[in-house]
């Protein structure tokens, strides 16, 4: 009679501590979606200009920020590449994203009526952590081509299981 070895047990993985796993997706996938905006709307010096006030500043660290128009927490525009535009901290945090001023911006560049379509589509389904998951190298991906074609150095590295993207700069 044949008698396979046991499995394992399985022990559920702790993902982060306090957070559900869609939850740590969602954050890791918002990390490189920033990155990915704010290195998208720089020059070629790193320097991008934040679209509610005009001030200037290098793409990485606490100056600027990938803003929404429409509030992150809509899951139908949350990583809507329209929706998200560079800001500074000023506007993002303190002014609540300015968004008298976004939605001017935003039918100015995408065309009339691109901030009520936006509001219209505001109310999407969740993605799930597959989707999540693709979006994010879907992301690193495009951070490793624009990182190259500006030649700034590039690596990824493994923290807590989740891909983590690095640009080596020195901002």
């Amino acid at each position: 009679m044949f008698n396979p070895q046991p499995k394992p047990e399985k022990k559920p993985k702790k993902v982060r501590k306090g957070i559900s796993k869609k939850k740590a997706y969602d954050e890791d996938l918002w990390d490189v979606f920033s990155v990915f905006i704010r290195l998208r709307f720089s020059d070629d010096n790193g320097y991008c200009s934040c679209i509610t006030c005009g001030s200037t500043r290098y793409w990485k660290g606490q100056h600027m920020q990938a803003g929404h128009g429409i509030e992150r927490q809509h899951w139908g525009t949350r990583y809507n590449l329209i929706n998200v535009q560079v800001q500074c901290a000023g506007c993002n945090k303190f002014k609540q994203g300015a968004a008298d001023v976004f939605k001017t911006y935003l039918d100015k560049k995408h065309g009339p009526n691109t901030w009520d379509t936006l509001k219209a589509n505001k109310d999407g389904k969740k993605l799930t952590t597959f989707e999540m998951y693709y979006l994010q190298l879907d992301f690193q991906k495009k951070i490793e081509k624009l990182a190259e074609d500006r030649g700034i150095p590039f690596t990824e590295y493994k923290t807590k299981g989740w891909i983590k993207t690095v640009l080596n700069t020195n901002a």
